[in-house]
Order: C-alpha cells, then sequence, then structure tokens
C-alpha cells in the first residue's frame, strides 16, 4: 500500500495516518471497502452503495450513447466508419434514451431490437430490419454500455443477456463475367449520355457509381459502408 505526500507537515502526517485508517477499516468492513487508488477518499460499504445507486439513477441511456459518440469521432483511425455507429446510437437514443442506463432490463433490450424496422421517416412502419443489421444495432447498444462501465458511470451490461441473431444468409455467388460486363455497360452509358447533355456533375456522380461498384465486386463490402471509405494519402 503507497501514498504519495507533499513537503508540507500536514501531508506527512496524514500519509502516515491514511493506511491505518484504511487497515482500520478493512477489518470493520471488509476488503471490498478499500479504495482503489490512495488519492480516493476511504469509503465504508453503506457510502459505497449510496454513491452506487445515486450515480446509477442518474446516469441516462442517452449519456451513455453520446459519450460513445464523442469517442468514435476522436478515434478516427479506431473507428474508420464514422457514419454508421453514430447514426445507429442516435437511433438507440431515440428510442431508449431518457431511460436510466441501470434500469434496462435483458427483456427490454430484446424487445426493442425486435422492434427496429427500415423505415425512419414513416414512424416505424417500414419491414423488420435483416438480422445482421439488428446485430450491428445491438453491438453498438453493448458498446455504449461496455464504454459507461469503464468510464464507472454503470455497473453492468444487459445486452449480455440478449440473443445475437443468426442471419440467413441464403445463396451466395460470385457475379459471372457477362453479368458484371453488363452492369458496367449501364453505367457507362448514363456517364456518356450526362457528358453529352451538358451535365458534368451528374456525370461526375455516375463515375462515383462505378467506383462503388468496383469495390463492392472485389472486396464484398455493403453499400453503406464503402460510401464511408475515405482517401488516405501515403507519404
Amino acid at each position: 500500500m503507497r501514498k504519495v505526500f507533499g513537503p508540507q507537515p500536514e501531508d506527512r502526517r496524514e500519509a502516515i495516518n491514511w493506511p491505518e485508517d484504511a487497515r482500520s477499516l478493512k477489518r470493520k468492513e471488509g476488503a471490498e471497502a478499500l479504495p482503489v487508488s490512495a488519492k480516493k477518499p476511504l469509503l465504508t460499504m453503506e457510502e459505497k452503495k449510496a454513491i452506487r445507486a445515486d450515480r446509477d439513477t442518474s446516469v441516462t441511456l442517452g449519456e451513455l450513447c453520446d459519450d460513445l459518440k464523442v469517442c468514435i469521432a476522436e478515434h478516427p483511425t479506431q473507428y474508420r466508419d464514422q457514419v454508421n455507429p453514430p447514426r445507429r446510437l442516435d437511433r438507440i437514443k431515440a428510442g431508449l434514451g431518457d431511460k436510466p442506463a441501470s434500469s434496462l432490463k435483458p427483456r427490454e433490450a430484446e424487445a426493442w431490437l425486435d422492434g427496429l424496422t427500415n423505415s425512419h421517416a414513416q414512424g416505424g412502419k417500414g419491414r423488420p430490419l435483416s438480422d445482421a443489421s439488428v446485430n450491428r444495432y445491438r453491438v453498438m447498444l453493448s458498446a455504449a454500455y461496455k464504454r459507461g462501465i469503464r468510464d464507472e458511470m454503470v455497473t453492468d451490461n444487459p445486452v449480455k443477456g440478449t440473443s445475437q441473431r443468426k442471419p440467413k444468409n441464403g445463396v451466395i455467388r460470385w457475379l459471372q463475367p457477362d453479368e458484371e460486363k453488363a452492369i458496367r455497360g449501364v453505367i457507362q452509358r448514363r456517364i456518356d449520355w450526362c457528358e453529352e447533355q451538358g451535365r458534368p456533375q451528374e456525370a461526375n456522380w455516375e463515375r462515383q457509381h462505378l467506383c462503388e461498384f468496383v469495390i463492392s465486386l472485389q472486396t464484398g463490402m455493403r453499400g453503406e459502408n464503402s460510401s464511408g471509405l475515405r482517401i488516405q494519402e501515403w507519404t
């Protein structure tokens, strides 16, 4: 057990008294009553429970989402996709943000995930999201709780009690050479038509579609993921 103290006499007295106070508290309350750092005050188990209860009822799920969004924005190399994770966190916040984070139950999280649809503008009246998309929302919800636990905003992650969906992949196949050639031809004809009509901006948009098609074809990325890519210059 170590404690750093300053040059003043009262600092030395505090440093000398702190270990004995900590040992007395440990004998009285048990090992869990000790702080993880000598910089933190000595608290009894009852005091710790009171602080934890007050903290757990005051932090909302929306605050957890905002905290993770800030982290994503500040670490673009770790979170290369700067579009979809914040968008999912915004939807989680819209649906559950006012709820105290510690009060969310696994069954409530499961019910909210089951109710996700692919329509934002129609008040949630669209088709249900695919299992793979629901899993992505589940990952973001869990990530918000994991960061909240790390920052001592919450103590438990209720998403652990939910089930991951098993995607129905169906039939997976590659484009045939003639199919790829036909798609490239359609996009190229659109580019040529825009240039003939004197619409250079629309022609550039069509060229972007051609780039997106090539990236998706060569990497298997979804369109929403490839659109979030950024060009990095190598020196």
